[in-house]
């Protein structure tokens, strides 16, 4: 199934918006039988979804079918799973439940790379109830928002009104996002990242 996510430093031609990747998300769970990335040209971005149904084999995370993706996105659904699932080369951190970011944990477990995720269809009242706050969310550089449903606009507007986040704060941690999952992809195969800036129009 295609789905559109922010990815605002590698725009596409085929878009309707100039902000936003071809993206093909591909969902499995750890405990699944996870195949290569297809073979793909530059223009579509192949991202993967694994939710932690096993932690006992969270060592896949670093395996080579895992690491071919663009983009490799861990599901979260509690602190343990975000602390274990730190210990690998995770670009995306997609939170599931109404984890803490208030307190060190999430900080502690994106310090070398990767990013915590935030869809807008999460957050709400219970968000906030739940010992999150604006401050929490707007200061901290590895925190990216998502909707694949909404247009990009509409995310500017919402990170305006929630966090206080100016358009070019959203864009910059989504254009750090993709340069991290690039260095991660390139030292998986061995190589060197090559990065292609594409200015957002």
């Amino acid at each position: 199934m295609q789905q559109r996510y922010p990815a605002f430093d590698q725009a596409s031609v085929h878009q309707h918006s100039a902000y936003l990747n071809s993206v093909r998300a591909f969902n499995f769970k750890l405990t699944d039988e996870i195949p290569f990335a297809p073979e793909h040209d530059s223009s579509i971005k192949y991202r993967i979804n694994v939710k932690l149904s096993d932690l006992q084999k969270i060592s896949l995370l670093n395996s080579p079918q895992i690491q071919s993706y663009d983009l490799v996105c861990a599901i979260i659904s509690s602190d343990e799973e975000l602390k274990r699932a730190s210990e690998y080369p995770v670009d995306l951190f997609r939170i599931q439940s109404h984890i803490n970011l208030k307190y060190a944990l999430a900080t502690q477990c994106i310090q070398n790379q990767g990013a915590i995720e935030l869809s807008t269809a999460q957050i709400d009242l219970d968000f906030f109830n739940n010992g999150h706050n604006v401050t929490t969310v707007s200061r901290r550089r590895n925190v990216v928002l998502s909707n694949s449903d909404s247009n990009p606009e509409e995310l500017f507007v919402f990170g305006k009104a929630f966090f206080g986040l100016k358009k070019a704060s959203i864009v910059n941690a989504w254009r750090r996002t993709w340069r991290s999952a690039l260095v991660r992809k390139a030292k998986a195969k061995g190589m060197e990242a090559v990065w292609q800036e594409v200015k957002v129009v």
